[in-house]
């Protein structure tokens, strides 16, 4: 049984999803506390089996409602040889990859939630630290890993050579732009060369991504746009419309990923893929305030 600590965003909707996904709920608990309960068994080969947050009693609370937990430190650090890897489930602060640095530095596998970090300097510092390091690391939007992106592959293989996506979800460019991005750049791969971002600043994003062999994506991030993330793949001979809605499916696989990773070693997602996506959506925030298209790797 692989052991995993959660560190941080106890009480928050990813903390509560990942705690359900990996371990056995009180499910009269849950529900008077209004949780989510993605309704699928727990993953058989691996639990949370310590919690830790900087707000008083939520890992206490936490630790009464999920089966298996063994551990509720006084400080993360002090989850160092107790874990066999840990969950940054905090991404509301984005600060969350704060915290990274003290596991990687130790050597302990390490997910980091979405995004990885505002700022590509930083995320860069941390793919870096987990290369010197040794550490497993793993950072991802939930969307690369979408049952429908599953299903979809038949579909895109007879669709010939991708010429142009667009992909479209809610929220602000960076913190919720991660999903649609992702979900992408899972079909399209590494390689993307220029942004510009010629939305508006009521948090309307309208953004274009070159790749260096001239595939391109539109991508839109849109505040006060209904919930709901989808991308339409064009090629020569057609197109593919993926619709991801399987919450349970994509967080539950993202990190039977992790755990993949951490029993094995092998990558589902290169860090250096991750660092590509924070520096597409940092070169579309820099687009939108200067009006100029921008290098990704400026």
């Amino acid at each position: 049984m692989v052991k995993l600590g959660l560190v941080g965003g106890v009480d928050i909707f990813h903390g509560i999803a990942f705690s359900a996904l990996l371990n056995e709920i009180d499910r009269d608990g849950w529900a008077e506390a209004k949780y989510w309960n993605p309704n699928v068994p727990p993953l058989e080969n691996a639990q949370i089996t310590a919690i830790w947050d900087p707000k008083p009693g939520v890992a206490e609370k936490r630790a009464q409602l999920i089966q298996g937990v063994e551990f509720l430190p006084a400080r993360m650090e002090e989850m160092i040889g107790q874990v066999d890897g840990i969950l940054l489930a905090d991404d509301i602060t984005q600060r969350h990859q704060k915290r990274a640095f003290a596991f990687i530095e130790a050597g302990v596998p390490t997910f980091c939630d979405k995004p990885l970090s505002r700022d590509p300097k930083e995320a860069e510092e941390i793919v870096k630290l987990a290369r010197v390091s040794g550490a497993k690391f793993m950072s991802s939007s939930a969307l690369r890993f979408a049952r429908e992106v599953e299903e979809a592959r038949p579909q895109l293989d007879t669709i010939g050579d991708i010429l142009t996506v667009h992909a479209i979800g809610p929220n602000e460019l960076i913190f919720y732009g991660v999903h649609p991005c992702e979900l992408a750049c899972t079909v399209l791969g590494p390689g993307a060369e220029s942004v510009i971002n010629v939305g508006d600043d009521t948090g309307r994003n309208v953004v274009r991504v070159r790749w260096a062999d001239g595939r391109l994506l539109v991508l839109q991030v849109c505040m006060g746009m209904g919930y709901g993330f989808e991308a339409t793949f064009y090629g020569t001979k057609g197109r593919c419309l993926v619709q991801v809605s399987d919450a349970a499916y994509f967080y539950q696989n993202m990190l039977r990923a992790f755990v993949t990773l951490i029993e094995t070693g092998e990558e589902a997602v290169p860090p250096e893929h991750t660092l590509e996506i924070i520096r597409i959506l940092a070169a579309a925030e820099k687009s939108l305030k200067t009006g100029c298209e921008v290098a990704v790797n400026e």
